[in-house]
């Protein structure tokens, strides 16, 4: 199985809604057929994958009980003082 957590409203923009989910692993399977099943193809640039807790590209391929996490990338700016 693939553990698969979604966060920030990233739920919310999913086809499954599931803030949490088990997906029957299958061999060959990478992290972007997780992005395919769960968003328009055009929101995959806007998601960040992590493996087993590390930034990965979603083409990796996954293993059988591995951890899949998709968030927001972080962004901001530097605060400017007067």
């Amino acid at each position: 199985m693939i553990s698969v957590v979604m966060y920030l409203d990233l739920p919310q923009l999913s086809r499954s809604g599931k803030k949490e989910q088990q997906i029957p692993y299958e061999p060959g399977m990478r992290a972007i057929d997780i992005l395919h099943r769960e968003f328009p193809t055009g929101d995959h640039d806007l998601i960040m994958v992590a493996i087993n807790g590390e930034h990965s590209p979603p083409e990796t391929p996954l293993r059988d009980g591995d951890k899949v996490e998709l968030l927001h990338p972080m962004v901001g700016g530097a605060r400017q003082c007067a």
